[in-house]
């Protein structure tokens, strides 16, 4: 079963903590229990989001194992990141107007039966905003 990854955008403010939650659920709106799954996400450029640049577009990459993802509570399906405020500055190096970015989030299972299932959560623009104060 083919799965198509939820469309949100985020909006991050450079040298301020950034944290977000997401939640899986069915279609009828019950959480989806994430017992032994983890997550991961990167954040790219968006010259890098299809693989369509030779540069190094990962600008920053979130997963349950660096611990700015986590899982608290599996069974009400969601999943908390939080990076802190001097880990945000790379994503808006030049401390610009606005820096546009991408990002997505996937789930996987890394002890389960098919270590490679992977389930694409979420995926989006990542806006992140200059900071006056320095």
């Amino acid at each position: 079963m083919s799965r198509t990854p939820a469309n949100y955008s985020l909006t991050v403010v450079r040298g301020a903590t950034w944290e977000d939650e997401f939640t899986y659920v069915d279609p009828a709106g019950v959480a989806i229990d994430l017992t032994g799954y983890e997550a991961r996400m990167q954040v790219r450029t968006k010259e890098g989001q299809f693989g369509t640049s030779t540069a190094d577009t990962l600008v920053l990459e979130l997963t349950t194992t660096n611990g700015l993802l986590t899982i608290p509570e599996p069974e009400n399906g969601q999943v908390l990141l939080r990076v802190e405020a001097d880990d945000t500055l790379p994503l808006n190096p030049d401390n610009l107007k606005k820096r546009r970015l991408v990002y997505s989030l996937n789930l996987y299972d890394p002890d389960g039966m098919a270590p490679d299932y992977v389930i694409p959560l979420v995926q989006g623009g990542v806006t992140v905003l200059g900071s006056v104060i320095r």
